[in-house]
């Protein structure tokens, strides 16, 4: 059965054509004295009042029923009450499911009553400020038999609107032929004329009218839920990239990125050398429960909105309408900045490992020059590219085994610190200060050196910005960046005391041959080179697969950002190619733009060891706008976006401590390392920071400003 015909059917059930004569229209434009004869009925009214009569006839009756039945269950159970008998002979044998049926009953009659009610009010579906573009087709259409009211209809050139009612069958009847329907082959002129006349178009929601149906939500959503489908709807964003992450694997993910124990271990020096070993615990006890704080608003966050665009989609969705498109904009451009840092800054550490390992095994090996360490940066980057480039969809399978690995490693260490090596007494590890950047204040140098523990544990986020391939991601992602933060917290932690315990001689430490404490205090534990060489190449798997999960990471927030044209060539680097189903243009943007930051290390070392604390500034502008605005809008007791997982009557408090942590945190990144620098010694993140500042305003203001489409002017709207 075709449309058509399924309709024509339909609409011989509605209402008989009335039989009253129809009035001329021209009459009642008349000047005649004489009365006006009774305007034309209006048909739409009749059908829709008819059918609300018919409805409430049919409530009438239902009501009738259910009031005597309430009044035969009364007799019954007050006849029971009376005699105090066990019911013999009565309809109802038990008392309290007489009861029960009552109270069931008065329920249906409430519910009766509140039905009247709304069949009683005017039903008039109203449609304000609609618009339609050239060339363009609309289709509004009322279900449920209520009138039409457009206002404010704007019609571009030769487009055409329809405006009417169908019922609730002879919409699925559509929905069902809509499938089956051959799409016509596009039109490329036509295309390149609606580009250049109104911008780069968007593609739209590929759900069907049935939304309920869970087969063809999963179909549509590659792999989502009916839930993950509603969030993309609410913010106006179409399933392009496959779910393939659980729990579990994300939860790996988001270990792996941070690889917090083995970060360490890896830059334990920065620490040692500014607070000493009190001074990093301390500061490594503070940063983490900052951390928490952090993770905890952003994993609510992350249930309002799970989309990769992370930070700057939330300050669209929270910031008030007359600043948040240039805020959400410029937090785009910080949140990109930190990770696209952070992928050469892993790259680097992977690097000095394999350095340390030659130079504790080949003492004098000529293998200390910039340009060699960058093109050995370089290579470990390519190699992270390619795998992400044609082994993403193995990405979550390897997540999980590197996750076992990074567990297993951690009590390998653990174990060899513990039983090989000689430890410090208790006093020394948490009593000793150290102030090698000469600050005059053991307070002071403590907060200089947060650089290591910020770095071993920032990037929750990362979990955030893989929302979209995340089966069920609003409800379970949250719980995942929780858990994943706990648990490489703990690991941190308890793997910094035990390294102090066995550090030894600091200065010693730090001036090794390898140059990498780690690797010293390893080999002094078990005096073994191949022993040394096995745990360091855990190290080294471990934050090469950091660097993999950093650059995914860092391709889904170029790629969300580039979608709504935060980026010079958007249109180019948030293309997904049909089938492959992963931003691999953003993939090649990342890798260009992290060897380019990576050449900036030929003949400098300045520029090398300003990376770190670049991209720390990076991430933590970008927390700091989202974290403040939902914590302003809980100050202002505003409406919260809905969500599955909520930090309750905590939220303030929590937001509070994370954005105060934030702050701190900002600030203590652009220190340098010693009170009087040189230019060798000088942290010139504050440059680089500055530099893309001032370059992401300059191309807001000649470019952006139009181009950009913030993410709220695609929300819809909730109630």
């Amino acid at each position: 059965m075709d449309v058509s015909q399924h309709i024509d059917q339909v609409q011989t059930k509605s209402l008989s054509p009335p039989q009253q004569p129809m009035v001329d229209p021209s009459l009642e434009t008349s000047n005649c004295a004489s009365p006006s004869p009774a305007p034309a009925p209006d048909l739409p009214r009749m059908v829709t009042n008819k059918s609300s009569t018919d409805c409430r006839r049919g409530i009438g009756c239902t009501v009738v029923q259910l009031r005597t039945l309430l009044q035969d269950l009364n007799l019954q159970i007050a006849a029971i009450d009376l005699a105090n008998t066990s019911g013999a002979g009565v309809a109802y044998t038990n008392m309290e499911d007489m009861k029960e049926v009552a109270d069931t009953v008065k329920q249906c009659l409430n519910i009766c009553g509140e039905a009247t009610e709304q069949v009683s009010a005017e039903h008039v579906n109203v449609f304000e400020d609609v618009r339609a573009a050239d060339d363009g087709h609309q289709l509004i259409l009322s279900t449920i038999g209520d009138l039409i009211s457009a206002k404010r209809v704007t019609l571009g050139a030769r487009s055409t609107q329809w405006l009417g009612q169908m019922s609730d069958s002879s919409l699925q009847q559509l929905s069902k032929d809509r499938g089956v329907m051959a799409s016509s082959e596009v039109d490329v002129e036509k295309g390149r004329h609606f580009e250049n006349r109104h911008g780069v178009g968007r593609t739209a929601n590929s759900l069907t009218f049935e939304f309920e149906n869970s087969d063809e939500v999963l179909q549509a959503q590659k792999g989502g839920t009916v839930a993950d489908a509603q969030d993309m709807h609410r913010m106006g964003k179409s399933q392009q990239l496959q779910r393939n992450f659980r729990f579990i694997t994300i939860v790996g993910f988001i270990m792996i990125l941070q690889f917090s124990w083995e970060s360490v271990l890896i830059a334990a020096q920065y620490g040692l050398q500014n607070g000493g070993t009190a001074g990093a615990i301390w500061m490594t006890l503070g940063v983490i429960f900052g951390v928490l704080c952090l993770v905890a608003t952003m994993a609510e966050m992350t249930s309002m909105a799970p989309t990769s665009g992370g930070q700057y989609h939330w300050v669209s969705e929270f910031a008030r309408p007359s600043i948040q498109k240039p805020l959400s904009y410029m937090v785009g451009w910080m949140s990109s900045l930190g990770w696209i840092t952070g992928c050469p800054a892993t790259a680097q550490l992977t690097g000095s490992l394999i350095q340390g390992l030659v130079y504790l095994r080949y003492p004098d090996a000529n293998f200390g020059a910039l340009w060699q360490f960058s093109l050995l940066v370089m290579l470990i980057l390519l190699l992270a590219s390619a795998f992400n480039l044609f082994g993403t969809k193995a990405l979550p399978t390897a997540e999980g085994i590197f996750l076992m690995i990074h567990v297993l490693g951690y009590f390998a260490f653990l174990i060899v610190f513990w039983v090989m090596s000689d430890h410090s007494s208790a006093t020394e590890v948490f009593t000793t200060f150290a102030d090698e950047g000469g600050w005059g204040s053991n307070g002071l140098a403590t907060l200089v050196g947060i650089t290591t523990p910020l770095w071993s544990f920032l990037g929750p986020d990362s979990g955030a910005h893989m929302s979209e391939e995340m089966r069920d991601a609003g409800s379970v992602l949250p719980s995942a960046m929780i858990w994943a933060t706990l648990g490489n917290c703990a690991f941190g932690f308890t793997m910094l005391i035990t390294f102090c315990f066995c550090a030894g001689d600091i200065d010693g430490l730090l001036n090794s041959s390898s140059g990498i404490p780690v690797i010293q205090v390893t080999y002094t534990a078990t005096n073994s080179f191949a022993g040394t060489a096995i745990l360091t190449l855990v190290l080294i798997l471990i934050s090469f697969v950091s660097c993999i999960t950093c650059i995914a990471t860092t391709s889904r927030q170029v790629w969300s950002l580039a979608r709504d044209g935060g980026f010079p060539f958007s249109s180019w680097i948030s293309y997904v190619k049909p089938g492959w189903d992963i931003p691999f243009n953003s993939i090649l943007v990342v890798l260009l733009l992290s060897l380019a930051t990576t050449c900036l290390g030929f003949g400098s070392e300045v520029a090398t060891n300003a990376v770190i604390s670049l991209s720390n500034a990076g991430l933590l502008a970008s927390y700091i706008g989202s974290v403040t605005l939902i914590t302003l809008k809980r100050i202002r007791g505003e409406r919260l976006l809905p969500r599955r997982w909520s930090l309750g009557r905590w939220g303030l408090p929590i937001n509070l401590v994370a954005l105060g942590f934030l702050w701190l945190s900002f600030v203590l990144s652009f220190f340098p390392a010693y009170v009087k620098p040189s230019l060798a010694d000088m942290n010139w993140a504050i440059v680089m920071f500055s530099g893309v500042v001032v370059f992401a305003s300059v191309d807001y203001y000649l470019r952006a400003h139009r181009a950009y489409r913030p993410p709220v002017d695609l929300v819809r709207k909730y109630t």
